[in-house]
């Protein structure tokens, strides 16, 4: 069975952009300078074969080692259309959207707006919340660690409870869409306004947004059944969602990724919350902030999937490391190449493949 993550349905050549050196120590880097760009470099030679071979239209990949940083785009926008993907295409980010999410949760607890362990019920009566008592347990790191016990979409169905709010991990959108009314009632601004103003504005990300329209959005990658036909790219919803409208380009969520990692020094008591385990859902698996972690003898990973159906999107990072990558695919198949694209540029055991449930390609 597969995790679906998106909303529900009511509602070329490589471009080196940096040349300074690395800046993770020697001691701890899983490879040298030359060994990540060799590591790349066999990336950009079989991707391509990977995609025919797995049947993907197309990905756009985004990586960076210290300094320095590499983007890449494989495959066609569109099949039989003729014309491929770059990296500044636009793509559903689906889950991508939670940790940005959580970054904008994080300014507004240092602005004074919200405590991350106050009741939420205590800032705005939901009035989609369940009549029961324990709705009044929910705070805002319950809400970012999956813990409240709410199920991913409630569908046409009434939201209620399926545990207690804080007993298990069990992964909610609803969670975050009932956190987003909460912040935008306490600050009156929109979930796309809070992004621009704590993400994507201080970071350069100048084409991500929350929200999408066709008229004027720069290209877009076309969605593809498994059989590698097209079809319509659905609407976002219109107000935006917190857990999984984000669309973004390979590049722009790389320059979110690395400003996650300065900020961490900036912010050591955030650093330390987003690198803590709040919830352990397996063996070497858990999450804490908006993310999720995978522990690993060469420092814990961050990393996080999405899947809005014909689009998916993964990302990973090893802050010790100071290296990472994220990638957008524009089919229903495209996260079957996570397992060989982790493989090849951190070597070694991968405890989350034993939990992520999704095919991958051998």
């Amino acid at each position: 069975m597969h995790k679906r993550m998106g909303w529900p349905a009511s509602i070329g050549a490589a471009v080196l952009l940096g040349t300074t050196a690395i800046c993770a120590k020697a001691q701890d880097a899983p490879r040298t300078s030359s060994a990540w760009a060799e590591a790349l470099s066999s990336l950009e030679r079989d991707i391509p074969a990977w995609l025919t071979e797995s049947g993907i239209r197309g990905m756009t990949v985004a990586a960076f080692s210290g300094d320095e940083e590499w983007a890449q785009a494989f495959g066609e926008l569109e099949a039989e259309s003729g014309r491929e993907l770059q990296t500044t295409t636009l793509f559903e980010a689906a889950s991508l959207s939670k940790p940005v999410f959580a970054h904008i949760i994080r300014g507004l607890i240092r602005g004074g707006s919200i405590d991350i362990d106050q009741p939420l019920a205590s800032y705005y009566d939901d009035p989609r919340l369940p009549d029961d008592p324990r709705s009044n347990e929910l705070t805002a790191r319950l809400v970012l660690s999956h813990q409240t016990g709410f199920p991913n979409w409630a569908r046409q169905e009434p939201l209620g409870f399926r545990s207690d709010p804080g007993e298990r991990f069990g992964y909610s959108g609803e969670g975050y869409v009932h956190l987003q009314r909460v912040v935008e009632e306490v600050t009156g601004r929109t979930l796309d306004e809070l992004a621009h103003e704590h993400v994507f504005g201080p970071y350069s990300m100048t084409h991500s947004s929350y929200l999408f329209d066709s008229l004027s959005a720069p290209e877009f990658a076309v969605p593809h059944h498994t059989r590698g036909t097209t079809f319509a790219k659905r609407p976002a919803p219109p107000e935006g969602n917190a857990a999984a409208s984000l669309h973004s380009t390979a590049e722009d969520y790389l320059r979110f990724v690395r400003q996650t990692l300065e900020l961490f020094e900036e912010d050591p008591e955030w650093g330390r919350d987003v690198m803590s385990p709040d919830v352990t859902v397996a063996n070497g698996v858990s999450w804490s902030l908006g993310w999720a972690l995978e522990d690993r003898p060469q420092g814990t990973a961050l990393w996080h999937y999405g899947d809005n159906g014909p689009f998916k999107a993964f990302v990973y990072v090893v802050p010790d490391l100071s290296q990472g990558f994220v990638f957008f695919a524009n089919s229903t198949q495209g996260l079957s190449l996570t397992s060989r694209i982790v493989g090849r540029l951190f070597p070694g055991e991968h405890p989350l493949f034993d939990w992520l449930d999704y095919d991958q390609m051998q």
